[in-house]
């Protein structure tokens, strides 16, 4: 996995935040990712979260696990993370500011932070205390079971997806870069390519094969698998 970016440096050279990374295998049937587990955005989210609180003032008053001029982020995630509306609650006390609820100071306002970026700081508050399902990360190197030990699937496809939130900079908000690569079973099914040179398309027993001539040329299938590099 090669990560490169311009401000924290590139994984090769060691000059980045490995905390920031995070990498993920999914095998389905199909292309249809309406089935993949939402493990992957979660994580994605509390990194990027704990990245910008980490790059405004929130660490002025508030600690992970110690209470300071405010609560500590512990406290608030025990306090508001069963309750369905919270993430929005919480992303407007963000963006808006307040007080009334942990004593008498007065939380700022932060007009400049969007209301996707406070819900995203939520979700790294709510996170240290294991307020969100999150699957592990896989290592930057490594081999991976092409099925990650399921049954092979004729239209089986293996996602690998990465992505790394940097740290930001001066005046400038931490940006996640995302890229998912996806390795196809070498089967190719008559009905999914769209033309072929040389080639005729049988019927055996309910089966239709795809059988190739002398002279037959590449095959053009219907979809088009992309890589990516991962940067930010």
């Amino acid at each position: 996995m090669e990560v490169s970016d311009k401000e924290d440096g590139q994984a090769a050279a060691g000059g980045f935040d490995p905390a920031g990374l995070y990498v993920k295998a999914v095998y389905l049937e199909g292309r249809d990712k309406a089935g993949m587990s939402q493990g992957h955005q979660i994580v994605t989210g509390a990194i990027a979260g704990k990245n910008i609180m980490e790059s405004s003032d929130c660490k002025t008053c508030h600690k992970p696990n110690e209470k300071s001029i405010g609560p500590s982020f512990m406290e608030v995630a025990n306090k508001y993370k069963a309750d369905p509306k919270s993430p929005e609650y919480l992303a407007d006390k963000i963006i808006k500011g307040g007080g009334g609820v942990w004593g008498e100071t007065a939380m700022s306002a932060h007009p400049g932070i969007s209301n996707g970026e406070a819900k995203q700081i939520v979700e790294y508050i709510f996170s240290l205390a294991g307020g969100a399902k999150q699957d592990p990360t896989l290592p930057a190197t490594g081999s991976v079971n092409p099925t990650l030990g399921n049954e092979l699937k004729d239209r089986g496809v293996l996602y690998l997806i990465a992505s790394y939130t940097d740290k930001g900079g001066a005046g400038i908000r931490p940006i996640t870069g995302t890229a998912t690569v996806e390795l196809r079973n070498p089967k190719i099914h008559t009905e999914s390519y769209k033309d072929s040179d040389g080639a005729n398309s049988v019927e055996i027993e309910g089966m239709k094969l795809l059988v190739p001539g002398a002279n037959t040329g590449p095959l053009i299938p219907t979809s088009i698998w992309a890589v990516f590099p991962v940067s930010s």
